[in-house]
């Protein structure tokens, strides 16, 4: 199925206070996560072949910047240390780039509107690299709210086939922008989850499932408890897969629960017991 043109997905991020410096250059954060790279559509292009063509990506999270290696040839240190993942960052911390030095620097908040930096205009959807080692190209086109009814209509008509190519789509699509530190909608990822978890229960088929996995583990996602009761009955009635995806993702969340809040750690206790239903399922078996 051809992509709808023109489409994209809903980005959320929150009030940038940062810009980085560049030798005398000095470059507002902005909202959408900013890319560092040797490609054109970088938000800073560096000419230099010791950079991937999308090197490093940073972007604000709860008021903070976390800086992601984007599986770079070459790596990227933080303040002389290797970049693994991704690291929050502080204000002055000094980031190399092959030899290309950048400082994160927080905007005092009365000089929020009124600095004297360039604001990055560059629009997304071109070419964007893959997650490995930043030199592939594969095409992000991202879908936006077109796509997202079009996939509601056809799961409210019960058009299981129509549903299943629009959810390829997008479930393809929010998992290429997670592995460009892209961050998509919470909203959007939560709807596509829902409708992912309604095809699965449709055509008796665990992979949907473990794509609805994949996406919440590409976004750093939560699921909601709808649809955790939802797959509680659906481990019940289907044979998991061994895809390995629900551990993936309960890895990484498990990784990342030393910033959860209390609502959020119940959570994931819920999501972790899904792993037990499978095992008791598996052994019934």
């Amino acid at each position: 199925m051809e992509d709808p043109p023109g489409a994209m997905l809903r980005y959320h991020h929150a009030v940038p206070r940062y810009v980085l410096q560049y030798g005398e250059r000095r470059i507002r954060i902005p909202r959408r996560p900013f890319v560092v790279g040797r490609g054109g559509d970088c938000d800073l292009q560096l000419d230099d072949p010791l950079v991937s063509r999308h090197h490093l990506t940073l972007r604000e999270v709860s008021g903070k910047v976390e800086a992601e290696d984007l599986g770079s040839r070459n790596g990227t240190t933080v303040n002389g240390r290797a970049l693994y993942g991704r690291a929050r960052l502080l204000d002055g911390d000094r980031i190399l780039i092959g030899d290309h030095a950048l400082v994160l620097e927080e905007i005092p908040r009365h000089l929020e509107e009124t600095g004297d930096w360039e604001v990055p205009t560059m629009a997304r959807g071109r070419p964007m690299s893959d997650a490995s080692g930043g030199d592939g190209e594969t095409e992000l086109g991202q879908p936006d709210a077109v796509l997202i009814k079009e996939a509601q209509k056809a799961v409210e008509r019960a058009e299981v086939d129509e549903a299943a190519g629009l959810l390829s789509v997008l479930a393809r699509r929010i998992i290429a922008a997670g592995r460009l530190g892209l961050v998509v909608d919470a909203e959007d990822v939560s709807e596509v989850t829902r409708m992912l978890i309604w095809l699965a229960g449709k055509l008796s088929k665990w992979d949907w499932i473990d794509h609805a996995f994949e996406i919440n583990a590409a976004q750093r996602q939560l699921l909601d408890g709808a649809v955790i009761d939802r797959l509680t009955e659906l481990v019940e009635e289907l044979s998991p897969s061994g895809s390995g995806s629900y551990s993936a993702y309960v890895a990484l969340l498990q990784k990342r629960k030393k910033m959860f809040t209390v609502e959020e750690h119940v959570v994931l206790r819920r999501i972790e017991s899904l792993g037990r239903l499978k095992d008791k399922h598996r052994g019934r078996g």
